[in-house]
């Protein structure tokens, strides 16, 4: 459990942590991606709904039957970051396909979806974890 300024904070330090990820590890691009959007999402909603998840199921749930436009993209992210801590090496991603997929892609649109919604209540200065050029 956190403010939203607890888990804002822990969302850009697992995204410099993503960002000096080297490609010799997909893997760890994969799990780390996954972190930062979920402490993009318990950000969102504890500033909106002073909320906290319990676990891993309780968010998952959350996510899915309140927030299905990035429910998909939240789906990809946990998916692929069970696959990499659990699934043998020669099955997961390449660093490639795990920057395009799921960091580009799905960490992006869960990245706007939530600064969108901070940007709507004032709350957001800046973007949360966005990546540098």
């Amino acid at each position: 459990m956190g403010t939203p300024l607890q888990h804002e904070e822990k969302a850009k330090h697992h995204q410099q942590f993503l960002q000096s990820i080297p490609d010799d590890y997909p893997d760890w691009l994969s799990i780390v991606a996954f972190y930062v959007a979920v402490e993009l999402l318990e950000m969102m909603l504890a500033d909106e709904h002073d909320y906290h998840s319990k676990c891993h199921e309780d968010r998952n749930q959350t996510i899915y039957g309140q927030y299905r436009s990035i429910s998909a993209s939240f789906k990809a992210l946990y998916n692929a970051s069970l696959d990499a801590r659990y699934q043998p090496k020669d099955h997961a991603l390449s660093a490639e396909e795990v920057r395009r997929e799921l960091i580009d892609k799905r960490l992006g649109q869960i990245r706007s979806f939530v600064e969108s919604r901070r940007k709507k209540k004032g709350a957001s200065k800046e973007p949360v974890g966005k990546q540098k050029p």
